[in-house]
């Protein structure tokens, strides 16, 4: 969905994505050899996945009577991984196979605000920009033991939270028409906290 008025112009968008796999992981050479078993056989028809992203996004742009642009952007999207992966067989777990799950679901949010504009610069043509940049992941991540696609065993789980806020500027020069040179500073800073579903002691938190 998009709309243009005298001075501003906006734009919504909605996206969806899904997808189911098996994998044949590694096999041993021997038994490519073997009637019946092809490069594309595997010793665990079980493993392989699913993930699905779907999101919505926005932009909205107004030009100022000085020939800037202002720009707003926001998002919003949930994704989720279940992968389930055999790489040792039944090294570890002989009775039940060494088969495991990693589990990634989260929902993201985001927004932006820029604002652009052109001046000249030593005789020549520049574009200074300024910003605002927003990021907030919150999931739940875990490492499991499986079989056949089956939960036996919770190895970890965790809800993870992390903030990014970042502001920089940078002007490019149009030094030639294939000439660009850059110059910018940008600070940012990243909060995360992990809590661990079941041992305490796993969680934490940091900054940077």
């Amino acid at each position: 969905l998009s709309g243009v008025g005298d001075d501003s112009s906006w734009q919504v968008s909605v996206r969806g994505y899904d997808a189911k796999w098996t994998a044949t992981d590694q096999v041993p050479e021997r038994l490519l050899s073997r009637p019946g078993f092809s490069r594309f056989g595997t010793l665990d028809p079980t493993a392989g996945g699913d993930t699905s992203r779907h999101s919505v996004s926005g932009q909205w742009t107004r030009n100022d009577r000085q020939g800037g642009v202002l720009r707003a952007q926001a998002y919003l999207m949930r994704y989720d991984l279940d992968l389930y992966s055999n790489f040792t067989y039944a090294l570890e777990r002989p009775d039940d196979g060494d088969q495991f799950r990693q589990q990634d679901k989260r929902t993201v949010g985001g927004a932006s605000l820029t604002y652009a504009r052109s001046h000249g610069f030593l005789d020549r043509i520049a574009r200074t920009e300024v910003g605002l940049q927003l990021r907030h992941d919150d999931a739940r991540v875990g490492l499991f033991d499986t079989v056949a696609r089956r939960v036996t065993n919770v190895v970890r789980l965790d809800d993870v939270r992390q903030s990014l806020t970042g502001v920089y500027a940078q002007t490019v020069v149009e030094w030639t028409p294939v000439v660009g040179p850059i110059a910018g500073v940008r600070a940012a800073t990243l909060q995360g906290r992990g809590d661990a579903v079941r041992l305490a002691r796993d969680s934490g938190a940091g900054r940077d």
